[in-house]
């Protein structure tokens, strides 16, 4: 498995491949909605960031963001206050404590 962020505005096959986790996930938060996180998301654009979990080439977890003055907030928290990370259904234990792990390593490395 691997994770990282990315800071730039996802291409059409991330937004399949989100689809497709949101549709696999253990629970199908509304305002985590791919339509929903799109739209967000090309707002927000300039200051998103896209924390993504890979299981070979399959998208297993993701977290959306915008950085709001000189920290990171969940990008859905302008229009929800219950927000998710969106975990595939089939992830194991070890694979959702990678999930994270790697996403706390990742903010500790990136500050």
């Amino acid at each position: 498995m691997k994770g990282s962020v990315s800071y730039s505005y996802p291409d059409q096959t991330f937004w399949d491949a989100y689809t497709n986790l949101w549709e696999n996930s253990l629970q199908k938060p509304v305002f985590q909605t791919p339509r929903f996180i799109q739209f967000l998301a090309q707002k927000f654009k300039k200051t998103l960031a896209v924390y993504q979990c890979y299981r070979g080439q399959e998208l297993v977890g993701a977290a959306f963001f915008r950085k709001d003055g000189s920290i990171y907030k969940l990008l859905s928290e302008i229009k929800a206050d219950y927000n998710f990370f969106v975990i595939h259904k089939d992830c194991t234990v070890e694979e959702t404590t990678f999930f994270f792990e790697s996403f706390f390593k990742e903010v500790k490395r990136q500050n």
